[in-house]
């Protein structure tokens, strides 16, 4: 329902600035007034690109809810047409219910933009979908423990499907151990910036395996997978970019706008508690207090 009203906010904005224009360009009247129509556009230009930058604007798949959206613009440009065929005589009232209508939608818009921004706090943007598919295969591994001699094994090998949010398939891979993990680097901004449509930036270094406890994180062998998933042409910009994490991360430099750049990492079982393969999907998601993970338990 909010993002409803945020989306009918911006319709009415961005018709109350053509209606402006077209009221400067093709009605006669004295230039003092042209300029008025013109400084009333431009406001309500601000306030629709605001809108437009600040909050999601996802619009309804219901053609009945965009045919409710539609309604009061078309209301406003059909007492315009009605006016432009009149000769133009001062209206004093209708200045004052455009001067009214427009204070209320910036409150209502402000209001709107308040409770995105409260909500984007406590928000979890999913970044990929990870799925444990139970598939395994055993594999022959040799490795050297740190206290310990050559070991040679077979060792059984997860499969872990990993997808975009929107379902393409990035990655097919087998891993042993207890656990897949995600290293990411994460960028929190400041939270006024979250109210104002800024997201926790993160970007997945590698995938690894790991394990329940020390003693098998310090026996068994480790294996990690660097994703080659950024498109070659954004390649060169994402390495300059995330260099300003590098520089905040390791006290080079500072920044007013972030919070915090972390390193940090998100667990998901390959075995259950018995041992046995596991099966099950998750989320790994980003929000304001960095990564976290949320269960898909339609796919158990």
């Amino acid at each position: 329902m909010n993002s409803i009203v945020t989306q009918g906010c911006f319709i009415l904005f961005a018709t109350l600035c053509m209606r402006s224009l077209i009221l400067a360009i093709r009605e006669t009247k004295p230039l003092a007034l042209r300029i008025l129509d013109i400084l009333f556009a431009a406001l309500f230009a601000c306030a629709a690109v605001f809108l437009f930058l600040f909050v999601p604007l996802s619009w309804p798949g219901d053609i009945r809810m965009l045919l409710l959206l539609a309604i009061f613009p078309l209301l406003i440009l059909v007492f315009l047409s009605v006016r432009l065929r009149k000769p133009y005589r001062a209206r004093p009232v209708s200045f004052l219910f455009k001067l009214l209508l427009a204070v209320v939608l910036a409150f209502v818009s402000l209001s709107s933009m308040v409770v995105n921004g409260y909500l984007r706090l406590y928000e979890d943007r999913p970044v990929l979908k990870v799925t444990m598919t139970g598939k395994w295969k055993k594999e022959h591994v040799e490795w050297k423990p740190p206290n310990d001699g050559i070991q040679r094994q077979e060792l059984p090998e997860y499969e872990v499907l990993i997808e975009t949010r929107e379902g393409k398939i990035l990655s097919d891979i087998f891993l042993y151990g207890d656990q897949v993990a995600f290293k990411a680097r994460v960028i929190r901004f400041r939270p006024t910036l979250y109210f104002l449509g800024a997201t926790t930036l993160c970007r997945i270094d590698f995938v690894y395996n790991g394990y329940t406890t020390a003693d098998r994180h310090n026996f068994y062998p480790h294996r990690a997978i660097e994703p080659d998933w950024t498109n070659p042409g954004l390649k060169s910009f994402q390495d300059k970019f995330w260099s300003w994490w590098e520089d905040y991360y390791y006290q080079e430099s500072e920044d007013a706008l972030m919070r915090s750049a972390t390193l940090e990492s998100s667990f998901f079982p390959l075995v259950d508690r018995e041992g046995k393969p596991f099966r099950g999907a998750y989320y790994l998601t980003v929000n304001p207090g960095g990564l976290s993970a949320i269960p898909v338990l339609s796919e158990k």
